[in-house]
């Protein structure tokens, strides 16, 4: 479609700039320095297509700036809407099924150490830390935190995650095995 009546040259100049991805090619200054002799009239044509091409950049500019901020939004709201569901199930108690999905909680207990200023790790009895980079054995210590027993010298701090699970349920004949 050509609404801005732009010459055979600059209709060609268009297309080789698309092929290249806008990369001055041999062609392309071939195609350039034929372009010098047309009349002015044909580069006011070339200028007002120039114009709409800088138009429909700032358009998308600004599209991508507005979808950004919409994926923003729309993230932080999935996250609230995705805790109070949590919420909620967990106040419930068990999963919920429904035609589309099944809803449930999944509640992890995660532990965080850090050795005191002053203690050294080899202080610590050796379950709790290995060679060759001396560093805390989480498993050790999170058996430990659970019973109780932390070593002096540790601080422990617990986090409780909980988190949404969303599931589609199987079909019935992927579920169902073949008498034999």
């Amino acid at each position: 479609m050509n609404i801005y009546d732009l010459t055979e040259n600059w209709q060609r100049l268009d297309a080789l700039l698309e092929e290249t991805g806008g990369e001055l090619t041999p062609e392309v200054d071939e195609l350039l320095a034929t372009m010098v002799d047309e009349s002015p009239v044909a580069l006011e044509r070339a200028a007002h297509y120039l114009k709409a091409l800088e138009n429909v950049q700032e358009v998308c500019k600004a599209r991508r700036a507005a979808l950004a901020a919409t994926v923003e939004r729309t993230e932080s709201k999935a996250e609230k809407v995705r805790t109070l569901m949590a919420d909620v199930l967990k106040r419930i108690g068990k999963p919920v099924k429904l035609p589309e999905f099944t809803l449930s909680t999944q509640t992890r207990t995660s532990y965080a150490f850090e050795v005191q200023p002053g203690v050294e790790l080899f202080e610590l009895p050796t379950q709790f830390w290995k060679q060759p980079d001396p560093v805390l054995v989480k498993s050790a210590l999170n058996e430990a935190a659970k019973a109780g027993t932390l070593p002096d010298g540790v601080v422990c701090s617990e986090s409780t995650n909980t988190s949404l699970m969303i599931r589609t349920p199987k079909a019935k004949a992927e579920t169902e095995t073949p008498a034999a």
